[in-house]
């Protein structure tokens, strides 16, 4: 942690900034941020994480480069969702896991259960709603990559990719 001028160039490279192998720009200015973090970025080889308040400003540093940029409020948002939607796991629901993808999609973890009314059926002759990927399945140790003619079967771990909102149990996958 460094408490002086972060936008000064001469006190980053004192303190090693070339030889870091990351750089969190965190003080509570996000101009300051995107300046340090876009110096860093220049200086290559350091994972560099800033902390951006400002919508607009985190898109225009990302356009500049930086890879990285968090936002508090979609931290905040991210956690309530993940908190609400783990609720739903605790309700029945059948969600195992949930992983937000820059608010567009949700990658889902789902059991099959024996609610599910297509156990048994290759997946090619599943209609599935648009914008709905099924990307994998663990049935015990194994990880399957499904294909046409692989099954679903009671018990299967199941990993959705999904741009649809409000996917709650894995039959809603399905049109």
């Amino acid at each position: 942690m460094i408490c002086a001028d972060g936008t000064d160039t001469s006190v980053l490279d004192e303190e090693g900034i070339r030889e870091a192998d990351a750089i969190v720009t965190m003080t509570g200015v996000d101009e300051e941020n995107a300046v340090v973090s876009l110096y860093a970025a220049s200086l290559g080889g350091a994972k560099v994480i800033t902390k951006i308040t400002s919508p607009p400003l985190a898109k225009m540093v990302m356009k500049l480069g930086l890879d990285t940029v968090l936002s508090p409020r979609d931290v905040i948002a991210d956690h309530l969702v993940r908190f609400v939607r783990a609720h739903q796991v605790e309700d029945g629901a059948g969600i195992n896991a949930l992983y937000r993808i820059h608010d567009k999609a949700e990658a889902i973890e789902f059991t099959v259960h024996e609610d599910f009314p297509k156990i048994d059926v290759p997946l090619k002759d599943l209609k599935l709603r648009s914008n709905v990927l099924l990307c994998g399945i663990v049935r015990g140790e194994e990880f399957i990559l499904p294909s046409g003619d692989t099954a679903l079967q009671l018990g299967d771990k199941v990993l959705v990719v999904t741009a649809v909102k409000q996917v709650a149990e894995l039959k809603q996958i399905l049109r």
